[in-house]
């Protein structure tokens, strides 16, 4: 008999478990904070709704090339991840952000374009 609960009990607590997991929560660059001048750092933020996964993170990078890495915003659902990133020659760019791990629920924010000065 004791078997035969246990059997019963189990399709009710894969229900519940299934759904306690995140949702997605698509991320976007906030535009204002993305680097304006050449040689001057600026903070670059991905901010989402709702709650993420605590190690969610993403490696940001200008055409192609590494900028920073949001890696010491881990440990926190909030949805906001941040870095600190300097451009050194002016022109045209395209900001990127690819998440540190396929299976977070934080998604990458679509790609943007900015000049610098």
């Amino acid at each position: 008999m004791r078997n035969r609960r246990a059997i019963l009990i189990m399709p009710f607590l894969m229900a519940a478990s299934a759904s306690c997991l995140a949702a997605d929560v698509q991320g976007n660059f906030q535009i204002g904070t993305m680097p304006k001048f050449a040689g001057i750092q600026a903070d670059i933020y991905i901010t989402g709704g709702n709650t993420v996964d605590y190690t969610s993170n993403f490696v940001i990078k200008a055409n192609g090339n590494y900028l920073c890495n949001t890696a010491d915003e881990a440990y926190s659902s909030t949805p906001i991840r941040h870095c600190k990133a300097t451009i050194a020659a002016p022109g045209t760019y395209t900001i990127s952000a690819t998440p540190s791990s396929s299976s977070q629920n934080f998604k990458a924010p679509a790609d943007v374009i900015i000049n610098v000065d």
